[in-house]
């Protein structure tokens, strides 16, 4: 596949994307229980815009959410490297 065909297929893959997630597909998207999403969302990890009833988490930041470094594993980590 070249270049252009595999750029232009990512460009296609990333529109169709929507750009904003109900509770229940950003669960499936984190592979989490709704609960952890609605705890994520009132403890402020993840961000989100209310249309109406619906409460909408931006795509973006489930992205950097599940990129997100976790501090407390890697602390844990370090720690048990230091033994």
């Amino acid at each position: 596949m070249s270049a252009d065909t595999t750029r232009n297929l990512r460009s296609k893959i990333n529109n169709d994307a929507p750009l904003l997630l109900s509770k229940q597909a950003t669960a499936h998207t984190l592979g989490v229980c709704l609960r952890t999403v609605t705890t994520l969302l009132q403890t402020k990890q993840l961000p989100c815009r209310r249309i109406g009833r619906r409460t909408l988490i931006p795509r973006q930041a489930v992205i950097e959410f599940a990129r997100r470094d976790h501090p407390v594993v890697d602390a844990k980590m370090a720690a048990a490297n230091d033994r």
